[in-house]
């Protein structure tokens, strides 16, 4: 999303709002912000998805009459100062089931990638893309993926962000968008593994919760802050273990199809002995 906030800090108005593919992950509660903010202009993959996140994306959307923008290579976006989104992908021929075969789906591989330029400032976007969008259709199309600032593709998956890619790239910085408790391995060893390797600096949303990059588009004067620093038990190289494939042929993994997400063993640990102190109670033992 691109606007601009009043002095309160919240949101006054959103001149592009991305809607990268229609998991929920992505568009999930975006018919709120749409209905609740002026908005400009809405891009979007066109991958169609049968779901009610989708529908009621497209809805409100139609609701609030804004313009509606398939995402195409070439397309360029001002937001005002010399700010300028373009879009990169998805380019066609779009991703087809049969072209995954081997694992992917099409709301993934079909993402919208984007690049922010801001004087010498960039940043490349790049929804749930994986290694094949990035090989297939990216570095094979020679689209302008080198760029201050890397939002990794699908939360640190281990089928995203290739090593070959990382290289082209010459990213300084990478921001992972992953959840303290998610069930799918984000951010993955392997990919903090090529990550370092390439000499990257990482942030992480799991660790370090929003992360706030400033810039006056000059040459290495971008800024970071963070809501909070790591914990010391809180390895900024550690990956996280999943529980199922995040590559699924079927779609991201629908939220609610998986029990709880483990807790950490201390509190784990902690509930354990507080349930085991109440059945004492219960049954008349200490």
């Amino acid at each position: 999303m691109a606007g601009s906030r009043r002095g309160c800090g919240c949101v006054d108005h959103i001149d592009l709002l991305v809607a990268t593919h229609p998991h929920a992950d992505h568009i999930g509660a975006a018919d709120e912000v749409i209905r609740g903010t002026n908005v400009g202009n809405v891009l979007y993959s066109g991958v169609p998805h049968t779901t009610k996140n989708y529908e009621d994306f497209l809805k409100a959307v139609d609701e609030k009459n804004i313009n509606l923008v398939r995402a195409e290579p070439g397309q360029s976006f001002e937001l005002g100062g010399g700010a300028l989104i373009r879009v990169l992908a998805p380019i066609a021929p779009l991703f087809t089931r049969e072209d995954l075969r081997s694992g992917g789906n099409e709301p993934n591989a079909n993402s919208v990638v984007a690049r922010l330029d801001y004087g010498d400032f960039s940043m490349l976007l790049t929804g749930d893309a994986e290694e094949q969008t990035e090989r297939e259709r990216l570095i094979k199309n020679g689209a302008n993926i080198r760029a201050t600032v890397l939002k990794v593709g699908h939360h640190g998956s281990k089928y995203a962000t290739s090593e070959d890619f990382l290289k082209r790239g010459e990213f300084k910085l990478a921001v992972i968008s992953a959840g303290m408790d998610n069930r799918y391995g984000h951010p993955s060893q392997e990919v903090l593994d090529r990550l370092k390797a390439a000499g990257v600096r990482v942030y992480r949303t799991d660790f370090q919760g929003e992360i706030l990059i400033s810039t006056r588009g000059q040459e290495g004067d971008a800024k970071v802050s963070t809501a909070r620093e790591p914990k010391p038990n809180e390895d900024m190289w550690a990956g996280r273990q999943a529980l199922r494939d995040d590559s699924a042929r079927r779609g991201f993994i629908d939220f609610g199809d998986l029990p709880p997400a483990p807790k950490p063993k201390d509190e784990a640990r902690s509930n354990s002995n507080r349930n085991a102190n109440a059945n004492a109670r219960r049954t008349g033992t200490r």
